[in-house]
């Protein structure tokens, strides 16, 4: 998992660092006194370039560069008059912060186009330096959108690692939300919130994987069983969290706390590993950890917890249910 984000924060440097060469060069062959707008706008289209693949990246930089081209010229034309720059300025700012309550991902796009309008309004210029300006500030879109190409190559070997390595975050989070309605005491009394996360937890799973399937026309053989382990992975996560649902006294959770916060922090580290072939040893140590932290937990059952707990046997249908979460574990993990 950390070396899948050390690769993409890696890709998005060597990005950064070519558009940035890329506009100092143009600069510095085609010297003119409003260059500085290329090179500042060419950096920040880099930097707000969002979307899961390259075309969403491509498609959101020429947007953004036709809006704030469009906004750099009405305000170059009516910098004149101070109440018309004045009123455009409130208008912008106004479809700016609307649109980023809209479509939170677009804030720093809107953002940059708000600031273009604040900063060209300072200064006058000339009709032709108004063109140029804004003739600059397309250019900019090309130098930081022609670089994005050199990753669709590789877009379609790396898209089914990027939604792997989301959907097992997003487990994560789930394991994480399900075992602290077992680990926290105030459970019960805000079950609302606990299960509006959990919620919350599955439905970005969820969409994470029809989202690569709807954009996938042909899944591989390998892309489609990856996707079945994961759901399968899912659906075993679910039902260890029926424990829920099929206990009324949670006051026994405080007999095993021990127990249940360590399988909840080796589970963790299961999920954290990714599904390339390198880590499949670590995720296999992990997996016999999780299974010896279950025979505890199964040791504590048999001595205590059918004793003193009042449905033993909701808790003997959660042990099965980290059984079947191990084998399916191990068929995702391929150990």
């Amino acid at each position: 998992m950390e070396f899948v984000l050390i690769e993409r924060f890696a890709k998005r440097l060597i990005y950064f660092i070519l558009v940035s060469i890329t506009a100092l060069l143009v600069y510095h062959y085609l010297p003119h006194v409003q260059g500085n707008w290329l090179i500042w706008s060419a950096l920040v289209f880099a930097w707000v370039a969002i979307g899961d693949t390259v075309l969403q990246r491509i498609n959101m930089i020429a947007v953004s560069a036709c809006i704030a081209a469009i906004v750099l010229f009405v305000i170059g034309m009516i910098s004149a008059n101070v109440w018309l720059v004045s009123v455009f300025l409130i208008l912008v700012t106004l479809f700016c912060v609307y649109g980023s309550l809209k479509k939170p991902g677009y804030h720093l796009a809107l953002l940059f186009i708000n600031i273009i309008a604040i900063t060209a309004s300072q200064n006058n210029v000339t009709f032709d330096e108004n063109m140029l300006r804004s003739g600059l500030m397309l250019a900019s879109a090309f130098i930081a959108g022609i670089p994005q190409l050199l990753f669709l190559y590789h877009e379609k070997q790396n898209k089914l690692v990027s939604v792997t390595s989301a959907a097992l975050i997003e487990l994560k989070h789930i394991q994480t939300e399900l075992f602290a309605s077992y680990l926290q005491s105030d459970y019960p009394e805000r079950r609302y919130f606990y299960e509006r996360r959990i919620h919350v937890c599955s439905h970005h799973f969820m969409k994470i994987l029809s989202r690569y399937a709807v954009k996938s026309e042909a899944l591989s053989a390998d892309s489609e069983k990856t996707i079945e382990e994961l759901l399968s992975v899912y659906s075993a996560l679910q039902t260890c969290g029926q424990l829920r649902w099929r206990i009324h006294d949670f006051t026994v959770f405080a007999l095993c706390r021990d127990e249940m916060k360590r399988i909840s922090q080796t589970l963790d580290k299961v999920l954290s590993c990714d599904l390339r072939q390198k880590e499949s040893a670590l995720a296999n140590e992990y997996i016999q950890s999780l299974e010896d932290q279950i025979n505890r937990l199964e040791g504590l059952y048999e001595h205590v917890l059918k004793v003193a707990g009042q449905e033993p046997l909701a808790i003997l249908l959660f042990l099965a249910g980290l059984r079947s979460l191990c084998v399916e574990l191990r068929k995702l993990y391929g150990v």
